[in-house]
C-alpha cells in the first residue's frame, strides 16, 4: 500500500519507501549471483550423488571398507547412505530415491539389473550351555521349543522364516522382533532365547566361546548378495564403478 515511485513530466522518481526496497532488492540480487557462481562451482567439481543402502542393518559395518576404495578413485561423487531406507531397498530404487540397493535373495522385476556380489550363511547363536550347542546343527522343528529374536521385520522377508520355518510349518514358542544386533546378542547371552544371522556377523559376539553358532539345517542356509541398480541409459558412469568396487 505504500507508493514507491512518484510520476514527473519526464520521468519518475523514487520515493523514501521506494528507495528502501531498491537497496534491498540490490542485496538480494547480490546473494542470488553469488549463490549462482558457486553453485556453479560445485557442480563442476562434483560428479554427482550415489544414494546407497541395504536390507539389513549389520552390512553397514562392511559398506565402509567398500566406499574406500571406490571414493579413492571418485573423490568428487557425494556418496549418500539412505539409512531410511533399509526396511525397503527395492521400493526405494524404483522409486529413483536410491541409486544402488544391496539385498540378498531372488529380485524379479525387469527394470532392475543384479549384479553378485558375495555369498554368506546364516547360523543359529546359543548360549554356551545350551542343549542345542551339543548338537552339529539346529533343524527347523527344534525352534518349535525355542524364543526366537529377530530383526523387527515381516515375518516373509526374514530369511529364517521364509526359507526355514515356513516352508517346514513350523512356528517358534515365542517370536520376539527387536531393532538392535548388540541387544538380541545380549538376550541370547542371559539365556532369554536364541536367534539366527549372518556368521560374519556373529562371529565377533562369540569369540572367547561367549557364544555358541550352529549351521541351521544339515545343508546350511547361505545367502547371494547382490547389488540391485535400475536399467537406465542415462545412468552416471560411477554406479557401475561403485558396484564392481
Amino acid at each position: 500500500g505504500s507508493p514507491l515511485f512518484r510520476r514527473g513530466p519526464r520521468r519518475m522518481t523514487l520515493t523514501s519507501a521506494g528507495e528502501r526496497l531498491l537497496r534491498s532488492a540490490r542485496a538480494v540480487l547480490d546473494e542470488l549471483g553469488a549463490a549462482e557462481l558457486e553453485i556453479g562451482g560445485l557442480r563442476e567439481e562434483s560428479e554427482g550423488p550415489l544414494r546407497i543402502a541395504t536390507e539389513c542393518y549389520t552390512c553397514y559395518h562392511w559398506l565402509p571398507t567398500a566406499l574406500a576404495t571406490f571414493e579413492r578413485a571418485h573423490p568428487t561423487v557425494d556418496v549418500q547412505i539412505v539409512a531410511e531406507a533399509t526396511r525397503r531397498p527395492i521400493p526405494a530404487l524404483l522409486e529413483s530415491a536410491l541409486d544402488v540397493a544391496i539385498v540378498s535373495g531372488a529380485v524379479r522385476n525387469s527394470r532392475l539389473r543384479l549384479t553378485p556380489l558375495f555369498r554368506d550363511e546364516m547360523v543359529a547363536v546359543l548360549p554356551p550351555g545350551h542343549p542345542l550347542a551339543k548338537s552339529r546343527f539346529v533343524a527347523a522343528e527344534d525352534f518349535a521349543h525355542e524364543t526366537l529374536l529377530t530383526y523387527a521385520t515381516p515375518r516373509d522377508s526374514l530369511t529364517i522364516f521364509r526359507e526355514v520355518l515356513i516352508p517346514a510349518g513350523v512356528r517358534p514358542q515365542r517370536w520376539i522382533p527387536m531393532e538392535i544386533t548388540e541387544a538380541i546378542v545380549e538376550l541370547v547371552k542371559a539365556g532369554h532365547g536364541v536367534t539366527v544371522m549372518a556368521r560374519w556377523a556373529a562371529e565377533p559376539y562369540a569369540a572367547g566361546g561367549r557364544l555358541a553358532l550352529r549351521r541351521v539345517t544339515e545343508p546350511g542356509i547361505r545367502r547371494v548378495w547382490c547389488a540391485a541398480t535400475r536399467r537406465q541409459k542415462s545412468a552416471p558412469p560411477y554406479v557401475a564403478d561403485f558396484v564392481q568396487s
